[in-house]
């Protein structure tokens, strides 16, 4: 057994086990079905939903709260990606499009927007808006990142319900309202993580300790830091570039001439250094460099691992 598939087996004991007393399973979903289910509903699922989705596939509740004044539910509360029928497919498209188009639908009609959105439009918000997954009910997963956070989502309202899907779930299903815990952290997500941020909610900065001690790791162990990927929180959020919202990427190579990369500035896809120092000092962000925009820094994760986790592994 490899270390992707004991991962696997202790997901399936730690958390499906205990949730299939509340929620019907079916067989997992293979790697070729979750392309072809890509391909298809021209999504991409997060990781952490991919994982889960290859443990078990979540079917329905077992024992679903029914109100005697409302009819029956056509379709679960769990979308069925497997299902290609006609009704399931406009059922699942209206799943996919209804985050954005109840947003857009309560700006207009409320007169609101978040502080950083003034100067855009109601639609140019809706076209810069990440791309959510629905995973249960009103429950979305933003469809990038390694482990993102998962929302409640009725038009303007929107909260965090849970820090990764683990945690949703657990949140969700095994434990009571009153034995909720506050969320600890919290990834900031353009768009969607500015509503609750504005009413509130406590969300995770996913600093680094300081420019030294990124240096440092990055001259000396540069692959710890290979494919990592940021924010610089102050950007405003962007209609060109729909669901993308300026996250950067940097990365190193290996040995060559210039191994050390950042993509996606200024519209660019690479651009290359011969040192972490010399990255660090390319006036590439709006004519700035990353050392003069360090306190903008947001990291949303590093050798796409989870910013938090990275940080308990590494820099212990």
């Amino acid at each position: 057994m490899n270390a992707y598939e004991q991962y696997l087996d202790s997901l399936r004991r730690d958390l499906i086990e205990p949730l299939s007393e509340y929620i019907i399973f079916e067989k997992g979903l293979t790697w070729e079905e979750q392309q072809e289910l890509e391909e298809f509903w021209e999504i991409h699922f997060p990781k952490s939903l991919m994982d889960f989705y290859a443990c078990a596939f979540p079917a329905a509740e077992r024992n679903p709260v029914v109100y005697p004044w409302n009819p029956p539910p056509k379709f679960s509360l769990f979308p069925d990606w497997r299902d290609t029928s006609p009704d399931n497919v406009t059922h699942i498209r209206e799943l996919l499009e209804r985050p954005v188009k109840d947003l857009v639908h309560d700006m207009k009609r409320d007169c609101w927007m978040c502080d950083n959105w003034h100067g855009l439009t109601p639609e140019e918000v809706g076209e810069a808006a990440p791309k959510l997954i629905p995973v249960f009910g009103h429950r979305y997963i933003p469809q990038s990142g390694v482990k993102p956070p998962v929302f409640s989502v009725v038009g303007r309202d929107v909260v965090y319900f849970g820090s990764d899907l683990f945690d949703y779930f657990r949140r969700e299903f095994l434990e009571s309202p009153s034995d909720r815990s506050p969320i600890s952290s919290m990834l900031y997500v353009p768009v969607w993580g500015d509503i609750p941020r504005q009413m509130g909610q406590r969300i995770s900065e996913n600093r680094f300790p300081s420019i030294e001690t990124f240096l440092d790791v990055f001259t000396d162990n540069p692959m710890l830091l290979n494919e990592s990927e940021f924010l610089l929180a102050s950007d405003p959020i962007s209609p060109k570039q729909p669901g993308y919202c300026g996250a950067y990427m940097i990365g190193w190579l290996g040995e060559t001439e210039k191994p050390y990369w950042i993509g996606g500035f200024d519209g660019a896809q690479d651009a290359r250094f011969s040192s972490a120092e010399e990255l660090m000092d390319a006036p590439v962000f709006g004519g700035k460099s990353l050392r003069e925009r360090w306190d903008d820094i947001m990291w949303l994760s590093l050798m796409s691992i989870p910013t938090d986790e990275w940080m308990s592994l590494f820099l212990r």
